[in-house]
């Protein structure tokens, strides 16, 4: 009877053992499968790269109060801070921006490539409006976005010289436009709508300096493209303070969305336009009332003098002129005498009219004596 039990008690040990063994190696396969039928990692978690067309040039942390390079910085300046940094580079122009905000890493392109611009914290919409921590540079060709909707748009913008107001601060005004691009990998995908997620109006001086900025276009930002609507263009109006300069560059940027999805387009569109400030008018001179004529020039001219008067055909110059400056020859004065004609005459006359006299006188005297006789 012992004997039995004792060989029970062992055939369930094996048993029990058996089952342990079981149990351990089916652990890993049910985590195998419960790994397996979870979703796979969206791309926005998975940490990215520069685009496989471009090269890193440059990289920059945020270290709590500044942006500073790791390493060279290849002619690329960035300033700001963690919710908004800007940049610049005075070397290649660059094709993408590598942006670390929170725990995700994701590129965003430049369509097409850009000499300046500004990244958000909140246009990492997968990142939740985590601060920005990290931005790296990519040189390269214009490319699409590693991850995003297969949606694009083009841009265009006008600007006019810029007014000076009375505040000595400068208004320029023109109009954007965003254009549909027609779906590239296969006509038949049906077009979704587009929504344009954000948008900045940026004033440059000549020297790359920020003078102002909008940072949300009235009328453009969240405006969606409807699946048959291919255009939108809207007036836009930045006001700004100079300073010494006297051409700017007015650049916008856009961002976009595919508005069924919500699915991110990774690329920063943007255009450019260049305007001076308005030229100035001279002012108009005031008009001079026709005068009435008695108070005409021609009336309120004295009447020449006779040492004064021109001789006929002399041209009337106005006074001061070097020809009427030239005096003229001093008239003669009239001859007043008995007999004689205003201004002299031939003594023929006078001799005449002295024979005639005596003639007479004569005639008289001889009559006299013909009568005493």
């Amino acid at each position: 009877m012992d004997r039995l039990r004792s060989h029970a008690i062992g055939i369930g040990r094996l048993l029990r053992a058996a089952i342990i063994r079981r149990k351990a190696a089916a652990l890993p396969m049910a985590a195998a499968l419960l790994l397996w039928s979870m979703p796979a990692a969206t791309s926005a978690d998975t940490a990215e790269t520069c685009p496989s067309t471009t090269t890193l040039a440059a990289e920059f942390t945020w270290n709590t109060s500044a942006w500073a390079a790791d390493g060279p910085s290849a002619g690329i300046s960035v300033w700001g801070d963690s919710a908004l940094a800007r940049w610049s580079t005075t070397g290649t122009p660059i094709a993408a921006v590598v942006i670390t905000a929170g725990t995700v890493t994701i590129n965003y392109v430049y369509d097409p490539v850009a000499l300046q611009g500004a990244v958000a914290a909140t246009d990492v919409e997968d990142a939740q409006g985590a601060p920005l921590a990290h931005l790296g540079f990519c040189t390269g060709p214009s490319t699409n976005p590693t991850s995003g909707s297969g949606i694009s748009v083009g841009v265009t913008k006008t600007a006019s010289c810029g007014v000076v107001n009375a505040d000595q601060t400068v208004t320029v005004q023109g109009s954007i436009t965003v254009v549909r691009h027609l779906v590239e990998q296969d006509p038949s995908i049906p077009r979704v709508p587009i929504r344009i997620r954000t948008t900045r109006d940026t004033i440059f001086a000549g020297d790359g300096s920020i003078l102002g900025e909008v940072i949300s276009i009235p009328g453009l930002t969240g405006y969606v493209l409807a699946s048959d609507t291919n255009t939108v263009t809207v007036p836009y109006q930045v006001t700004f303070a100079p300073g010494s300069a006297d051409a700017f560059t007015n650049k916008i940027e856009i961002t976009i969305e595919n508005a069924t999805s919500g699915l991110d387009r990774h690329k920063y569109y943007h255009a450019s336009a260049a305007f001076d400030l308005c030229q100035v008018g001279a002012a108009t001179p005031t008009p001079t009332p026709t005068p009435t004529p008695e108070g005409s020039v021609k009336a309120a001219t004295p009447t020449p003098t006779p040492s004064q008067a021109t001789s006929p055909g002399t041209s009337g110059s106005p006074e001061g002129s070097v020809k009427a400056a030239t005096p003229l020859p001093s008239a003669s004065v009239p001859n007043t005498a008995a007999g004689s004609p205003p201004g002299g005459g031939s003594p023929a006359p006078l001799l005449a009219f002295g024979i005639l006299l005596v003639s007479s006188g004569a005639l008289l005297a001889w009559a006299r004596i013909l009568i005493h006789r």
